[in-house]
This record gives structure tokens, C-alpha cells and sequence, in this order.
């Protein structure tokens, strides 16, 4: 994914998501993304919990 992209494919189903909310713009997922806080450390991506 690039970051000028407007939305992400999942690799796994296919089903293709919004960027900016998570929403599915195409099937077969039926629900948003879960969404994390994180942050980007020393060149790392870091999932705060």
C-alpha cells in the first residue's frame, strides 16, 4: 500500500477497506478494521496497548 492510496486489499479474502474509517468497500468482510493506536519508534512500527 502506498500512502497516496485511498484504500487497502486485504491479501488473505480479498476484501478491500477505506483507508481513513476501515470500512469495507468490498466483500467479503462485513465489518471495519479494528483500529490501534501506534506509533512509529526508531524506525519501528509499536501497537500501544
Amino acid at each position: 500500500m502506498e500512502p497516496e492510496d485511498e484504500q487497502f486489499s486485504c491479501p488473505c479474502h480479498g476484501s478491500v477497506f477505506a483507508v481513513d474509517s476501515g470500512e469495507p468497500t468490498s466483500g467479503p468482510a462485513d465489518r471495519p478494521l479494528t483500529r490501534f493506536e501506534a506509533e512509529i519508534s526508531d524506525g519501528e512500527v509499536r501497537v500501544l496497548v
